[in-house]
């Protein structure tokens, strides 16, 4: 028999369980794990070396089994680009910090490195690593702050000028007038 471990991804709860593997486990077997639990499973979130003594009973008979846990490397993602957005614009936010084995984008559903995004709101990704460990970051994209104030007339007769003001141009960097 053997200790398992499960769950070894960053910030996971770690799962160690003695596996009896073709051998019979002793009908109420004791376990004392170096860490004070008193069950086949312990749980922790503290990677390092562990001891079971596990004691049968009705012989009185222990042995003792050991091992050490390490965390598997998680990958790290960061949502990158721009986080307003005006009216009508695209803007394209990032997964940073790959490669990535699969990812997966809310809301929408991409599954890709880059998404374009066309309106305000919450944007959320999961990444997920080839050992299966998971990461995820979400960013608010706000609608621009700044709208801008025209003064002039509304209406024009085919063949009339009329003159437009922006009222409060020192707040942009471009301004780009059509027809």
């Amino acid at each position: 028999y053997y200790i398992e471990a499960y769950n070894l991804c960053p910030g996971e709860e770690i799962n160690l369980i003695v596996e009896w593997n073709g051998y019979e486990e002793p009908t109420n077997a004791q376990y004392q794990w170096s860490n004070g639990q008193t069950t086949q499973i312990m749980t922790t979130f503290t990677p390092g070396y562990y001891e079971v003594t596990v004691t049968d009973p009705a012989t009185g008979c222990s042995q003792v089994l050991g091992t050490t846990v390490a965390q598997l490397p998680g990958p790290e993602v960061e949502i990158t680009g721009p986080l307003t957005i005006c009216t009508g614009e695209t803007i394209t936010l990032n997964a940073s910090g790959g490669p990535f084995e699969g990812l997966y984008w809310a809301p929408g559903g991409e599954t890709t490195e880059s998404i374009e995004v066309t309106a305000p709101g919450s944007y959320d990704v999961t990444v997920f690593s080839s050992n299966n460990c998971s990461d995820h970051d979400t960013v608010i994209v706000e609608t621009s702050g700044v709208i801008p104030q025209v003064n002039g007339p509304l209406n024009l007769c085919n063949g009339q000028n009329g003159t437009l003001i922006l009222l409060n141009a020192s707040e942009f960097v471009d301004i780009q007038w059509s027809t």
